[in-house]
């Protein structure tokens, strides 16, 4: 039983010092994804921090010096955002299918849960680890994430993004982007729920660290809203769960993707009070 367990454990310190690249940050895939991604890299290097809070702490670092600073119709960037990916030559060394629209050492801005986790996992690192003097170089980073999120919700509320910004790149600026199948039939702007999870946490989380922030009453305005109108627009009673995405057209007109499936993400049933 000893021997398998150093095995494993042996197996997996090598998988991690394989994915790290040499800025200390972990790349989202071997061997086909070495590349910085918003969205994994800040999930494995949250989920390893009790180990390997540098890892963490490295992650933030090298997103927040790739951060938006224009708009960009090509590239998908936006001021404050978080990059969705930044490919290296490598990535298409391993990766033959690599897409035509990814370029070697341009950052793509396609994910509309980057900018959301990057403030959350600030959070959970300055919180963990009272790191004061990464307060202080990060909290622009962290400023610019908070007014790029609520700049991109005031049009609809729910923080959304348009069809039109991802069509013939990805399935949609979420976790389930290659799955074209589930989100056939959306148009306009559209909103994913986890992605709504996302946002009350971070906003909650923003609020927490820095109470007396210009945007404290703004956030718990975007707070109430949340809890009070996400049954409202997501819930389909019939089924008995959430969609996961819902087109916005014309207002709050709802369209639900052609072949939905069911919505279990906990951070959402908290919100709206279900167990």
């Amino acid at each position: 039983m000893t021997d398998n367990f150093e095995y494993v454990r042996d197996s997996l310190i090598n998988d991690i010092e394989t994915l790290k690249s040499k800025d200390g940050f972990l790349y989202a895939g071997f061997p086909r994804f070495m590349e910085l991604f918003g969205r994994d890299s800040l999930i494995s290097s949250m989920e390893l921090s009790y180990l390997y809070p540098q890892i963490l702490k490295n992650t933030l670092i090298a997103l927040s010096k790739k951060q938006g600073t224009q708009y960009n119709n090509n590239t998908g960037e936006e001021p404050g955002k978080i990059l969705h990916e930044i490919a290296e030559k490598n990535s298409f060394k391993n990766n033959a299918n690599k897409e035509e629209w990814v370029k070697s050492g341009i950052p793509m801005y396609y994910s509309i849960d980057s900018t959301l986790l990057f403030i959350i996992a600030c959070e959970f690192y300055l919180t963990g680890y009272s790191d004061m003097g990464f307060l202080n170089s990060i909290k622009v980073s962290l400023e610019n994430a908070i007014k790029w999120l609520l700049n991109k919700s005031e049009k609809n509320e729910f923080l959304t993004y348009n069809i039109t910004e991802t069509q013939g790149k990805l399935a949609s600026q979420g976790w389930m982007d290659g799955a074209w199948e589930v989100y056939n039939g959306l148009s306009g702007d559209i909103a994913l729920i986890e992605i709504q999870g996302y946002m009350y946490e971070a906003l909650e989380k923003y609020n927490k660290l820095f109470p007396e922030n210009l945007f404290y009453n703004q956030i718990g305005d975007k707070l109430h809203f949340l809890k009070k109108n996400l049954d409202k627009y997501f819930w389909m009673g019939e089924e008995n769960y959430y969609s996961p995405a819902i087109s916005i057209n014309d207002g709050r007109e709802r369209t639900y993707p052609i072949n939905h499936f069911k919505c279990r993400a906990p951070s959402v049933y908290w919100i709206a009070g279900k167990s």
